[in-house]
């Protein structure tokens, strides 16, 4: 099993997004779908060539992401998703505001896959507070005691889950 926390995942998840971008099939480019293929062979060699990164280890960020079965199947949501953790994580304690986390966010992930970024997509990792607003502040610490952050600004929690 491949054991990396999310912000050490973050620079290669990018550029597997950006690779499955470049390689996806013409089927796939008429809308945002759900699951994208593409050839996992330019996707690997590219990675061990150019980014110096071991096969072994591209094979088991793709296979987080999908399903491989000649071609990858990725579940371009999760990938976008796993983006976003690990920006949130890297966040300072005062955090920023929402609007500022998601226009980041939307950013990092580029123009083609920008409508996928939706704050909901972190939820399975962490639990917003009722209070939740776009003027409010994102912070969370992983390292915190009992995993409970409230941002120095608005108020606002994340609960991590374990």
């Amino acid at each position: 099993m491949l054991m990396l926390a999310p912000p050490k995942l973050r620079p290669l998840a990018q550029l597997i997004l950006t690779l499955l971008t470049i390689h996806m099939t013409a089927s796939d480019l008429s809308s945002t779908p759900a699951i994208v293929r593409a050839p996992t062979a330019p996707i690997l060699s590219t990675l061990e060539d150019d980014h110096d990164v071991p096969r072994a280890v591209v094979q088991g960020v793709i296979d987080l992401f999908g399903e491989v079965d000649g071609e990858w199947k990725c579940q371009v949501r999760r990938l976008v998703a796993q983006i976003g953790l690990a920006m949130l994580q890297a966040l300072p304690a005062a955090g920023e505001s929402v609007d500022a986390f998601l226009s980041d966010w939307r950013a990092e992930v580029g123009d083609m896959w920008d409508e996928l970024v939706d704050v909901t997509l972190l939820e399975v990792r962490v639990c917003l507070s009722p209070s939740f607003s776009s003027s409010s502040a994102v912070a969370v610490r992983p390292d915190a005691p009992g995993h409970t952050q409230r941002s120095a600004r608005n108020g606002f929690f994340i609960n991590r889950r374990q």
